[in-house]
């Protein structure tokens, strides 16, 4: 869909209103919590912007073909979305993987959200990470923590059964019910 708007001398340049989501998920929970978000987002500005959305599982990272397709995705992404159940340091191989698409954005204005679950009073690994990627690539910075219940509620779980985090080898049992973003 492509618009106007209006330009600082007065005239008029086309605009999209395409706002282009790359979803980088741990495990079922933290998809399953980025699906939501997303639901409700692209019903939030149905009619005013359209959404595309690719995902990308972590344990699939480590195929270069997969690999070098959610790079590309996210190095245009207007959005860039971490979900994570841990939110525990990510791997070098992740790492490296995010390194790829930050060196691709360049100048690109973007986003970059983190949803994750957070223990009271402390900064995961991952969302420590993210903010300075965020930084270095001059991208807004969108912490989204389990805090409120206005906004997404918690996925359910299969009872006894464990949670993974980024490094695939952490299992993590997480009790967060809630995030937001208007705290």
């Amino acid at each position: 869909m492509n618009a106007t708007q209006r330009h600082g001398d007065g005239g008029w340049l086309p605009r999209s209103d395409r706002c282009e989501v790359a979803v980088v998920y741990d495990d079922i929970f933290a998809r399953d919590r980025a699906i939501s978000l997303c639901d409700r987002l692209a019903s939030h500005f149905k009619g005013d912007l359209d959404f595309k959305f690719t995902w990308w599982s972590v344990r699939f990272l480590k195929d270069p073909e997969i690999a070098h397709l959610a790079e590309e995705a996210s190095s245009k992404a207007d959005l860039l979305l971490f979900s994570s159940s841990a939110g525990v340091e990510p791997s070098p191989d992740l790492k490296g993987w995010i390194e790829g698409w930050l060196a691709h954005r360049g100048d690109q204005e973007g986003a970059l959200a983190v949803q994750v679950n957070k223990v009271k009073g402390e900064v995961p690994p991952l969302e420590s990470y993210l903010s300075t990627v965020a930084r270095r690539g001059h991208l807004d910075y969108l912490p989204l923590t389990h805090s409120s219940t206005t906004f997404l509620p918690q996925p359910a779980r299969k009872p006894g059964g464990p949670q993974r985090g980024l490094n695939s080898d952490t299992p993590l049992s997480t009790q967060s019910s809630h995030w937001g973003i208007n705290e």
